[in-house]
Parts: structure tokens; C-alpha cells; sequence
């Protein structure tokens, strides 16, 4: 043990297996290991240059290993991806800036089959709505009746 604590070889050899760690962290999903084993190896890195007595190279290895994980850890925010993220576009919540007494009337075309719930094409915009009465099949004409709160109600026409 005491040689890997007084060769500076091996303490740049860990600062450096360290920094491939953390890096490989970045692009394959270990659930952390990898990154424990660059913390680890680096820390082993930094303590073997303060027990040489090399205060300089030792405090350096810090601040340089901190700013490295820091630029990781970037690197890991920016390659998260937010697939499941739902969009306005693709959102089949109703719209509050639609819910207004202008939209009784409006007629439009069912998207969904409404059975008794489902969605409907209105004003260019996908909504959500209640049928009155029977199912109504997909690609049906329907005209709003009645807005209760966020509740669309629709009549088959």
C-alpha cells in the first residue's frame, strides 16, 4: 500500500483512471458504479500526492478533478432526454384559452371514438369531450352544446 501512496506515477495513473471512469460514466449506464469507482481511484489519485508532500499537485488534482466531474455532469444534463415530455402539440388536455361561451356551437370532427368520452377536433384543436346520448364513432361531425367547467359536451350533428 505504501508504494501506491509514494510513487507519483500511480497517483497520476488513479487521477487518470479516474477521469476514464467518469467519463465512461457519461455514456454507459452503470447505476453509478462507474462513477464511484472514478471518485474513489481519483481521491486515492489526490491522497497519495498530499502524502508525498506535494500540497501544490495535490490541491491542483482537486480543483482540476472537481471542474472535470462539473464538465460530466453537463455532459450527463445535456444527454437527458425528455421523450415522455408532452408537448402543447400533443397534448390532449383542454386548452383554457378554448373554454370559452364562443365555443358553444362550434361544430368539429370527432378524432377519437367518444364513447361516452374521447376527443374532438375543434377550431384546429384536439379537445376533450363528452358525447350526450350514444357512442359516437371516430370521424363523426359533432357540435358543442354545453361547457361546464373543463367539461365539453357534444351532440352528434
Amino acid at each position: 500500500m505504501e508504494a501506491f501512496l509514494n510513487e507519483p506515477l500511480y497517483s497520476v495513473l488513479f487521477l487518470l483512471i479516474g477521469c476514464i471512469c467518469l467519463l465512461l460514466e457519461v455514456f454507459i449506464p452503470s447505476g453509478g458504479i462507474l462513477g464511484f469507482l472514478a471518485v474513489f481511484s481519483s481521491g486515492w489519485g489526490i491522497v497519495g500526492f498530499f502524502a508525498q508532500g506535494s500540497f501544490v499537485l495535490g490541491a491542483g488534482s482537486i480543483v482540476g478533478f472537481l471542474a472535470y466531474a462539473c464538465g460530466m455532469f453537463y455532459l450527463i444534463l445535456k444527454r437527458l432526454t425528455f421523450k415522455g415530455v408532452i408537448t402543447p402539440e400533443s397534448s390532449s388536455s383542454v386548452d383554457e384559452r378554448l373554454l370559452v361561451e364562443d365555443l358553444v356551437g362550434e361544430k368539429g370532427v370527432t378524432v377519437t371514438p367518444l364513447r361516452p368520452a374521447g376527443m374532438a377536433l375543434l377550431k384546429d384543436k384536439k379537445v376533450d369531450v363528452v358525447s350526450v346520448g350514444d357512442f359516437i364513432e371516430i370521424d363523426q361531425r359533432v357540435k358543442v352544446v354545453e361547457i361546464s367547467g373543463n367539461r365539453v359536451v357534444v351532440r352528434a350533428i
